[in-house]
């Protein structure tokens, strides 16, 4: 799910987010599942991390651990009136402790529809990338079942198990 933070030509209401409807073409879950009992756990997440943000061209990479809880009186809610398409459930999940990792490059959209091909990476004939098989980033599976990030105007949440959206 991506939602659209600055869409020029959108009016814009305080306090309220548009989102379209983004999902891989096969069972999400179940091709995971596949790749992460294939796939090392551990420190592993990390250096995908940071070979992505290579692979991007991004010139740093900062990583947080962010071990505070904050409150969620003021998270999404669905609003019908205004046929906006937002959660019906608050996301309270996460308002607790995070990795949050930072780097200077903006996703495009090969990128976005990267994400959405399961082992079938967009790098594969890109010899001046470290990532090529296309799993690489699903290993982050393995600490989050919702993972999200911020590129541009873009706010996404990947939620394979469709518990959120």
């Amino acid at each position: 799910m991506s939602n659209n933070l600055n869409n020029p030509g959108t009016p814009r209401t305080p306090g309220r987010a548009r989102g379209r409807e983004f999902r891989p073409r096969e069972p999400y879950t179940h091709r995971l599942r596949k790749i992460l009992e294939e796939y090392p756990d551990g420190s592993q997440v990390l250096r995908e991390i940071l070979q992505n943000s290579d692979d991007a061209k991004s010139t740093e990479q900062v990583f947080i651990l962010d071990r505070n809880t904050y409150p969620s009186d003021s998270l999404f809610e669905p609003d019908l009136e205004n046929n906006y398409q937002r959660t019906s459930l608050k996301l309270d999940r996460y308002q607790g402790p995070a990795l949050l990792a930072k780097n200077n490059t903006i996703f495009e959209e090969r990128d976005f529809q990267s994400l959405l091909k399961l082992a079938d990476s967009e790098k594969r004939d890109q010899f001046d990338k470290i990532g090529v098989m296309g799993v690489g980033f699903n290993s982050i599976y393995h600490i989050t079942d919702s993972p999200s990030f911020i590129t541009g105007d873009n706010y996404v949440i990947l939620d394979p198990h469709e518990w959120y959206f």
